[in-house]
């Protein structure tokens, strides 16, 4: 059971939405509903059936994307933080939970290859024109993606568009110091139109930033990086549950939640011992991870609650953070994710050299067409290697500059 106040505030916030639920960015006569499919379900469809969505199989998460050995990546974590989300808004007695699906689906379109590496490599490689998916996100869905002749992006509703903005910034705050005017770059944005374009939104039609769709998806997508990630990296032996248990005891910002991560621990390994299909190790690590991955969600779904005025977690928000945290430094330390990544950055770094020479690429002919704007050359090169899978981007690399395994790992 959830809290009066709670329900209350989810209806609050779900009815601000209800006339931006039919409003589409664009008039669109092609978002046919019927009775059996409402404007959520057109929006869903179109994030699921756009080469956007398609292309995060191709991305990396914090795992390598392998085909010979499956593990999540952007598009499976996209569809696990749906399914979370679907879970939580039913909890809340949502009115639509197909919008806040839609959201999750799309949140990390605008993540490029090669994971955090090459997030990072795009917002660095250009000051006027600094990337990030968030923003990349946006700029996908509203303007990037093609589905009809009179209007670029997806025309979804305004209150799934809404449903994605999870930081309302612009790309530069303006400082004035002695009548001096700098520019200062936010880490989270949205680029310049798109800032204008919500803010308008958020106005006219008296809609508070966050919506109910992006609360639900902000915590869904941490609730599975926390415990899917480290459910793969226990199976990829990165780490034992034990070491990450020393983890917990030797920071003490987590001391607090260390007896209730080990309670859910027992739980998952008497679970575990019960295996007797074929009494093997194998099966017991098997039955313990996705047991624990069980538990962790379904105690983190529930602990959703009120926290001062908006959602978050009422007593496990710490133990969130902290595996969210702590897998992720311990996947990062690894070999193998270093190595790769430092292969990311050297193709990508190589690519945006070869795009952005005005000479080679006379008239931007290596570009699709649909990319070439000679007076956004910069921003539209990030867009396209924005977009690329991990795969696409190593073999436009290689058609350029050769076969990359016969140079070697130290790539400079």
């Amino acid at each position: 059971m959830i809290t009066q106040e709670l329900e209350d505030y989810a209806k609050f916030k779900e009815v601000q939405l209800s006339l931006v639920s039919s409003i589409r960015v664009h008039e669109d006569y092609t978002a046919k509903t019927e009775y059996f499919r409402d404007n959520s379900d057109v929006d869903y469809s179109r994030v699921l059936y756009s080469s956007s969505c398609r292309r995060l199989q191709g991305k990396m998460q914090l795992f390598i994307p392998k085909s010979q050995v499956f593990y999540r990546n952007r598009l499976t974590h996209s569809l696990e933080v749906a399914q979370i989300a679907k879970t939580i808004s039913k909890r809340l007695k949502l009115n639509d939970n197909i919008t806040v699906q839609t959201c999750s689906l799309a949140h990390d379109i605008g993540n490029p290859p090669f994971g955090h590496a090459g997030e990072i490599f795009l917002s660095k490689v250009c000051n006027e024109n600094p990337y990030e998916g968030n923003a990349q996100t946006f700029r996908i869905l509203n303007r990037l993606e093609e589905r009809h002749h009179d209007f670029n992006g997806l025309n979804l509703t305004i209150r799934t568009m809404l449903g994605i903005v999870k930081y309302l910034k612009p790309e530069f705050e303006v400082n004035i110091i002695d009548s001096v005017e700098t520019k200062v770059p936010n880490k989270k944005f949205l680029y310049e139109k798109d800032f204008k374009l919500v803010n308008e939104w958020l106005t006219t039609y008296s809609i508070d930033h966050k919506t109910i769709d992006c609360e639900i998806m902000d915590l869904s997508d941490e609730i599975a990086y926390a415990i899917h990630d480290l459910e793969d990296a226990l199976r990829l032996k990165y780490f034992t549950i034990d070491e990450l248990l020393y983890e917990f005891s030797i920071r003490t910002e987590y001391k607090d939640v260390l007896l209730e991560f080990k309670k859910f621990n027992v739980q998952a390994r008497q679970f575990a011992e019960k295996a007797h299909v074929y009494k093997t190790s194998e099966e017991y690590a098997m039955l313990y991870r996705k047991e624990l991955t069980s538990i962790l969600a379904n105690a983190f779904i529930r602990d959703v609650d009120l926290v001062s005025g908006k959602l978050g977690y009422k007593n496990l928000g710490l133990l969130v953070s902290g595996l969210k945290k702590l897998t992720f430094e311990a996947i990062k330390r690894q070999s193998d994710i270093i190595e790769y990544e430092q292969l990311g950055k050297h193709v990508l770094t190589k690519l945006y050299e070869l795009y952005t020479d005005r000479d080679y690429n006379r008239g931007m002919v290596l570009l699709p067409a649909n990319y070439r704007n000679p007076e956004k050359w910069e921003r539209k090169v990030q867009d396209y290697i924005g977009g690329m899978m991990d795969i696409y981007a190593i073999q436009q690399y290689e058609k350029y500059f050769g076969e990359l395994d016969k140079k070697g790992i130290y790539l400079k």
